[in-house]
């Protein structure tokens, strides 16, 4: 079974149910008031982000990822990680033509008030003070994998499980 990132069901069946526990969507001006548990309500992703600064905690490589599409989109990238710039080599070369705010080896906590938005890494926890923290001061906070899908044009299909995605991914091909 095969659903489009919309809710719309590829393959048949009924759409996917709206999850506001999951947290899943998202409106990165203002917080969802009008919808208890959500995070965010989706409206228009992109234009949200444009002339804005957004903190990327954790510049590993989805970090840097995350850090150069916000920049495309017309955002300002506040590159944070707890380790210095150093500590990456070159990694971060090909942001340095970017506009970006670098503040590199502090922890989180200490630019959020620089920030007007939140993307977190996968392996930064909700529960994280710094997120807790953002979210109180009522900042928007995003996983790098949903900026991608909110800032992506076209069609999605995400595939995850313990098992079988690779097997699933590559019939997905051939489909498609």
């Amino acid at each position: 079974h095969v659903r489009r990132g919309d809710g719309d069901s590829v393959a048949g069946g009924d759409p996917v149910p709206e999850r506001p526990e999951a947290g899943l969507t998202t409106d990165f001006i203002r917080p969802a008031a009008s919808a208890p548990g959500r995070l965010f309500q989706r409206r228009d992703f992109h234009m949200q982000v444009k002339d804005k600064k957004i903190l990327v905690v954790g510049m590993a490589r989805s970090g840097i990822a995350a850090a150069k599409l916000l920049a495309a989109r017309g955002a300002t990238p506040i590159l944070n990680d707890s380790k210095e710039a150093s500590a990456f080599g070159d990694t971060l070369d090909g942001l340095k033509e970017l506009h970006c705010i670098w503040r590199l080896g502090c922890p989180a906590m200490e630019v959020l008030n620089e920030a007007e938005g939140v993307v977190i890494s996968p392996v930064v926890p909700d529960t994280a003070p710094s997120v807790v923290k953002a979210r109180e001061m009522g900042l928007p906070v995003i996983g790098e994998r949903e900026l991608a899908y909110e800032l992506a044009a076209g069609e999605m299909v995400a595939v995850t499980g313990t098992n079988g995605k690779t097997t699933t991914v590559s019939l997905l091909g051939e489909i498609f």
